[in-house]
């Protein structure tokens, strides 16, 4: 992952990120990059549960993200620039 605010931040392998929860902004969850292909990323939580999501690109925040558990109205974004 690039760690400079002026590249574009892309998941990694071996990377671990956090996520924070839109109704719990104190409630972090980490997540670590296992794969990586070049349009997904198979994430696993602290707790050994593995997802695998497209990677989409946000222009705000200058790099890759993914939400592990769908798209809906509250859900939660992992960022690429949120390194653990």
């Amino acid at each position: 992952m690039s760690s400079s605010s002026s590249s574009f931040s892309t998941f990694s392998v071996g990377s671990s990120y956090t996520m924070r929860w839109i109704g719990d902004s104190s409630l972090i969850t980490v997540w670590t990059c296992v794969k990586r292909t070049k349009k997904t990323v198979t994430l696993v939580n602290e707790h050994g549960e593995k997802t695998t999501r497209r990677v989409k690109t946000n222009p705000y925040s200058n790099g890759e993200y993914v939400s592990p558990f769908g798209v809906y109205s509250c859900s939660p974004s992992c960022y690429a620039n949120n390194p653990a």
